[in-house]
């Protein structure tokens, strides 16, 4: 549908030891409900020549959103949506010297939906949406939450070679207890089992012309 929207954003002097970036949206739908609230807060602390820390937040909160429930025989369902979602994120890097470093990726997103009761419709073959009067056979409110967390130390050994040992963990929790704040989310994903992994990973380059130059020899 037809919409207006706008943005004010702010960014500050990077050379400084302190920087932050932001950013606030607003969009509003015609003829309709539906709206859309966006805001965004990235400040950045380089500590040292060597030890940058990024923090990123977003929240977007969006009203009366016409979405898609599911796929009935011969009938598209939607239905009316609230949508909330909170992302958290952190991106740290520490380097030794121009050969070695760490690097730190955090991320934890959030998302609940909520489908409004008795507010469903049927997607017609023009692409309008008339009412209905079935509802779907399961729950179509979500409560979505995952974490990651990734940290890897890199070591370039040789011109184009590199190796990078990275450790992950990450946890995942989908259910339809949408009625769950952030918080209360938070606290039942990290009931959940935590996946973990080690890699080693090698890259090394090899120069075709040298190692010609050493069979020819």
């Amino acid at each position: 549908p037809k919409n207006i929207s706008g943005d004010t954003w702010i960014s500050s002097d990077y050379r400084k030891k302190f920087a932050v970036d932001s950013r606030v949206g607003y969009q509003h739908y015609f003829n309709s409900s539906q709206q859309t609230f966006k805001i965004n807060i990235n400040p950045r602390f380089r500590f040292s020549d060597k030890f940058t820390l990024i923090y990123s937040f977003d929240y977007i909160n969006s009203l009366n959103r016409n979405s898609f429930v599911s796929l009935l025989p011969r009938t598209v369902l939607f239905g009316i949506r609230n949508m909330e979602s909170i992302e958290n994120s952190i991106q740290g890097t520490y380097n030794f010297d121009t050969k070695q470093g760490i690097k730190l990726s955090f991320r934890n997103f959030w998302s609940a939906a909520t489908f409004i009761e008795d507010k469903y419709s049927i997607l017609q073959p023009n692409g309008q949406l008339s009412p209905a009067t079935i509802s779907p056979a399961r729950d179509p409110n979500a409560n979505f939450n995952i974490w990651n967390l990734d940290l890897s130390y890199s070591w370039q050994f040789a011109p184009g070679s590199e190796a990078i040992l990275l450790y992950r963990n990450s946890i995942f929790n989908l259910d339809n207890e949408s009625d769950l704040g952030y918080l209360q989310s938070l606290e039942s994903l990290l009931q959940e089992p935590l996946r973990q992994n080690i890699s080693l990973r090698i890259v090394y380059y090899i120069d075709y012309n040298n190692v010609r130059n050493i069979f020819k020899s």
